[in-house]
C-alpha cells in the first residue's frame, strides 16, 4: 500500500530512513539502545501530537540531493526498469513502518545517495567492501536499505551513489537541460526556480564534482542479496520498540 509523503503519514511510525538508531545495542547487546530509546520516545509524542515532531529539512538545503536523484533517475539512467517512487509512501500492513525507496524494479528496491565528498568517498569504500562492512560502518543507509526491502517484499537492493563530473556542472546550470526530462509542474515549482537561479552565484568549487581519471567513478551501482536474517533482526526490533 502507498500514499503521499505529508507531515502527518510518518507521525508515530517508524520509518526507513531513521530505522537504523532501533538497531543500535544497549550496553549488554540484548536490547535497544539510548539512541533507538530517545526514538522510540520521539514516536511516542508524535502518536499525541498527530504529526511528525521533526520538520522536514528545507528544500534548499536538500535541493541539491533531490535535485541529482532527478537527474540520475530521468537522464543518467535510461533502463525503464526503474520506476521513480520517492514520492510515495509505502506502509506495513501490521508493523508500525513505513518508507519511501528512490525507486523500484521488478526483482528490487534502491536508494540514490548524491552526497558532500566526504560522505560520498566513505560511503563508496564501505560499498565497495561489502554487505557487511556497509552494515558495520554505514548502520543509516544499510538499514534503510533492509527496511524498504520488507516494506516492498524484495530480496534485493541497490545503492547507487553520484556526484557529477567538474564538466557536468555546465549543464547542470542549464535550466533548458533540465526541461528535458522534468515534469511541467517541476520545472515550473517556485523551489526548483530558486535552485536553478542560485546555481548562477555559485563557483563550481563550491559545488560537489569529481576529476576524470581518478579512482571514484560519477555513477556507481551497487547491490545486495539482503539476509533473512537482517530483515528478521529489524522486525523483531520494531516489535520490541512498540511494545516500548
Amino acid at each position: 500500500m502507498t500514499q503521499k509523503t505529508n507531515i502527518t503519514s510518518r507521525a508515530g511510525k517508524f520509518t526507513s530512513s531513521g530505522i537504523w538508531q532501533l538497531m543500535t545495542n544497549d550496553r549488554k547487546g540484548t536490547g535497544i539502545g539510548a539512541r533507538g530509546l530517545t526514538y522510540i520516545d520521539v514516536k511516542r509524542r508524535e502518536k499525541k501530537l498527530g504529526r511528525q515532531i521533526h520538520q522536514e529539512k528545507s528544500f534548499k538545503s536538500a535541493a541539491w540531493g533531490t535535485m541529482m536523484q532527478h537527474r540520475v533517475l530521468n537522464f543518467l539512467i535510461t533502463s525503464t526498469e526503474y520506476k521513480p517512487v520517492s514520492d510515495k509512501r509505502f506502509e506495513h500492513p501490521v508493523l508500525p513502518l513505513s518508507g519511501s525507496p528512490d525507486f523500484i524494479c521488478e526483482d528490487r528496491i534502491g536508494d540514490i545517495k548524491c552526497f558532500e565528498l566526504d560522505n560520498f568517498t566513505f560511503t563508496y569504500d564501505m560499498a565497495t567492501a561489502g554487505y557487511e562492512k556497509l552494515k558495520e560502518e554505514c548502520p543509516d543507509i544499510f538499514w534503510q536499505l533492509v527496511s524498504n526491502c520488507v516494506l516492498c517484499e524484495k530480496n534485493i537492493a541497490e545503492l547507487i551513489l553520484y556526484v557529477p563530473y567538474k564538466d557536468e556542472l555546465k549543464l547542470i546550470r542549464d535550466e533548458d537541460e533540465w526541461s528535458k526530462f522534468l515534469s511541467h509542474e517541476q520545472f515550473e515549482d517556485k523551489n526548483f526556480k530558486w535552485w536553478i537561479n542560485s546555481l548562477t552565484f555559485m563557483e563550481d568549487d563550491e559545488l560537489p564534482y569529481l576529476l576524470p581519471g581518478h579512482h571514484y567513478p560519477t555513477l556507481s551501482h551497487f547491490t545486495f542479496n539482503i539476509l533473512e536474517s537482517d530483515k528478521l533482526a529489524l522486525t523483531n526490533r520494531i516489535i520490541m520498540a512498540n511494545k516500548i
